[in-house]
């Protein structure tokens, strides 16, 4: 039984020791709330200081082992929680300082919401400002298009719905992709106007690369094509599977423009972040 108003932030780490210091920093100094909170943390048998900085931290709970990854892992925590809330939040990301705040107010004890989430910001390696992603509020449609996927980092999530639909273990780069695509149209996600975590772009996370350069891993690719033979082409079993993917494709095309309408919400909030981040870069040179 979960326990109510209890969240239980969950981060997967495996050699995480360079900076997962900041992750935890930013579960102490969350604004306090009517929540209790817990930072839980499934090392996978790290050999990089990644425990020495763990025992330092009494207020921090982990287990260290062995896992099949990042997926398993969480789906570890959130057997371990007993909380009714569960915050997936990577080893190098941080949670905004009023994240926990804005969500409790946000859900106030009786909203029906599965999930809620907010913004996100990007950030260098040295937590510098990179970019802010404004997220839309939740529509399915756009997740099954490939037009759109709500954050996971920073994300919370009922415990009770991980428990009963947990990541799949197979996926390595899009297992948060696969279980929106998978449970996305049976959940009920809550879109909070709030920044509530930074991304880091690191050279040591399996995606940053591919957000730097644009080009997809080749691993990658073939889960996205795996996920999308699962839960998209097959909805067209009167077609053969080039067929499917060029359906799937055309109508990607027309989502993809709704897509854009329902972004440009946010074009002047865009356009004012980028004034200010020229303006403090000419301010430093």
């Amino acid at each position: 039984m979960s326990r109510a108003g209890k969240i239980t932030v969950v981060t997967a780490a495996y050699n995480a020791a360079q900076f997962l210091p900041d992750s935890l920093d930013s579960i102490e100094r969350q604004i306090p709330c009517q929540y209790e909170l817990e930072h839980l943390v499934i090392d996978g048998g790290s050999t990089d200081g990644t425990l020495d900085l763990l025992r330092s931290r009494p207020k921090v709970r982990w287990v260290s082992e062995p896992d099949r990854g990042q997926a398993d892992a969480f789906n570890k925590g959130v057997a371990l929680s007993d909380a009714e809330w569960i915050c997936w939040l990577n080893a190098d990301d941080l949670l905004t300082p009023n994240a926990v705040a804005t969500f409790a107010k946000a859900i106030n004890g009786s909203h029906p919401a599965d999930v809620v989430y907010g913004h996100v910001q990007f950030v260098q390696e040295n937590l510098d400002p990179a970019w802010l992603c404004y997220h839309l509020p939740f529509w399915y449609p756009l997740i099954w298009y490939g037009c759109y996927t709500p954050p996971s980092s920073g994300t919370f999530f009922r415990r009770e719905l991980l428990l009963k639909e947990p990541l799949d273990t197979d996926f390595h780069f899009v297992m948060d992709v696969e279980w929106f695509l998978r449970c996305g149209s049976r959940i009920r996600a809550l879109a909070v106007d709030s920044i509530f975590s930074k991304f880091r772009i690191s050279s040591h996370a399996k995606t940053s690369e591919m957000i730097r350069s644009g080009r997809i891993h080749e691993r990658h690719a073939a889960e996205r094509e795996k996920y999308r033979q699962k839960y998209v082409y097959s909805r067209w079993p009167d077609l053969t599977l080039e067929e499917a993917r060029n359906r799937f494709a055309f109508r990607r095309k027309l989502f993809r423009l709704v897509y854009l309408l329902f972004k440009a919400r946010y074009l002047p909030r865009y356009a004012r972040n980028r004034l200010l981040n020229i303006h403090a870069r000419h301010k430093s040179e």
